[in-house]
């Protein structure tokens, strides 16, 4: 006996079509890349080897809520890890609210890896209803500007140009990179 509906059947197919049609990026979820792990337990100082990689994550995620002096809307459902351009990436599926947007910033700041928005129409989980964010690592400034250059030939949204002072030259700038 099968646990779903008729309607949540027809959803279900609905939403592998459309995966299908879009070539969406498939995600493995609740695996955390290892990468993303060591960065946060080395520039969070959680030195403790008891805690599993998503500990890590959730962990990271409270200490930025502190930070930022509050309760932040959830911005890591549906999450997991995706290749994208052949680099594994860490990815996230929110129903994203924008006051959640500070803290996403600020554990990308901290971690030091770029992101960028691949909006609904690409989410995997759940297209056109929750919102890809893309976490990609970066070694250095010209690794950081390549990354991001590549983020937006895929028709990812920069979300952290449109906090910047400066934006309207950022944004310009940021598009206007050669793609190699």
């Amino acid at each position: 006996m099968s646990t779903y509906t008729d309607d949540q059947r027809a959803q279900r197919r609905a939403i592998e079509a459309t995966r299908a049609r879009r070539g969406i990026i498939p995600v493995r979820l609740h695996h955390v890349p290892r990468w993303l792990s060591n960065r946060i337990r080395h520039r969070f100082d959680f030195q403790c080897r008891r805690y599993a990689n998503w500990e890590i994550v959730q962990r990271a995620i409270e200490s930025i809520e502190k930070e930022i002096g509050g309760f932040v809307p959830t911005w890591l459902d549906h999450w997991g890890t995706a290749v994208h351009d052949g680099v594994e990436c860490f990815v996230s599926e929110p129903y994203l609210s924008d006051s959640a947007m500070p803290a996403i910033e600020r554990f990308a700041e901290i971690g030091g890896f770029v992101f960028a928005s691949h909006g609904k129409a690409m989410s995997w989980w759940f297209p056109d209803n929750t919102t890809r964010l893309v976490f990609r690592p970066v070694e250095d400034k010209a690794e950081h500007v390549a990354a991001i250059a590549a983020m937006l030939a895929k028709d990812g949204r920069l979300q952290t140009a449109d906090k910047l002072p400066n934006r309207q030259s950022i944004g310009t700038t940021l598009r206007s990179l050669p793609i190699f």
